[in-house]
């Protein structure tokens, strides 16, 4: 099957949030013709019908020359997005957050749960898009090799609408371990990049600043249009009441959209996109 022909789902809940996310896949789905699924999940079978009517007057009365359907489920949103994003072989998921507020601040983002264990990338939107296709999205890189499996995604992203990819640099120590294997994942990721002639550029946090906090000032001093990362491996619950530093990215107070992959071992063997 065409990726550019496979769908893209949205999670709906008939929030304004859920709005910026179909905002965010019609930008895509122009480009591509592909279905847009708005997936409900609801808990009683007897909300169904309900929500399939609601649903179903929505989609009659949005002015777009999308092709949009619905898909209403009993089941909780944590797993059944994931399982029906599979049956429907989606490229991606898209979805609004309100950020991290009241006891999701314990409990960890709503948003990261639903995200764990996905085998396709979510973005993840606080705000309708700026722009009418994405111009520039940042890919932060560290020591840890996972930022690779970012790049396999944007990469794909850059085939159906080119954009630049802003490489931003951890700033270690010079002579430490850390930023020896920085440098071999820049020099790796620069050269996957000038092989196949995409646009990019190299930045650095500054020495002693806050990554995660570094990473978003930059974003939005650029004007980025996203924050690619990969999500924490074998996330806990401790991570989820420390704070898993993505969750921080995706409830970021600069609204930019930040698209979360899972760490997978595949992704190598099939080119990221199975």
């Amino acid at each position: 099957m065409n990726n550019t022909k496979r769908p893209l789902m949205v999670a709906w809940d008939f929030s304004e949030q859920a709005q910026f996310a179909l905002d965010h896949a019609s930008s895509i789905a122009k480009i591509t013709g592909s279905m847009i699924y708005l997936v409900h999940i609801v808990k009683r079978d007897n909300q169904l019908e309900e929500f399939s009517n609601k649903l179903d007057i929505f989609i009659s009365d949005y002015k777009t020359d999308l092709r949009i359907q619905k898909l209403v489920q009993k089941g909780s949103i944590f797993n059944s997005i994931n399982e029906l994003s599979k049956d429907k072989n989606a490229l991606m998921v898209f979805m609004g957050t309100h950020g991290i507020k009241g006891m999701q601040k314990i409990m960890g983002s709503s948003a990261l749960k639903v995200i764990e264990g996905s085998l396709i990338p979510f973005i993840v939107v606080q705000s309708p898009p700026n722009k009418e296709r994405y111009k520039s999205i940042v890919l932060p890189v560290d020591y840890k090799s996972d930022s690779r499996e970012s790049l396999y995604w944007l990469i794909y992203l850059n085939s159906i609408s080119p954009f630049e990819i802003k490489l931003f640099k951890a700033n270690y120590e010079n002579d430490c371990l850390e930023s020896r294997k920085l440098k071999t994942n820049i020099k790796f990721i620069s050269s996957y990049l000038s092989e196949r002639n995409i646009k990019f550029s190299i930045s650095s946090a500054n020495k002693g600043e806050n990554y995660v906090k570094a990473t978003i000032r930059f974003a939005e001093e650029t004007d980025s249009d996203m924050i690619a990362v990969v999500t924490t491996k074998n996330i806990s619950i401790a991570d989820y009441m420390l704070g898993a530093e993505e969750q921080y990215l995706i409830a970021n107070k600069a609204n930019i959209a930040v698209m979360c992959i899972n760490p997978r071992t595949d992704l190598a063997k099939y080119g990221s996109f199975y």
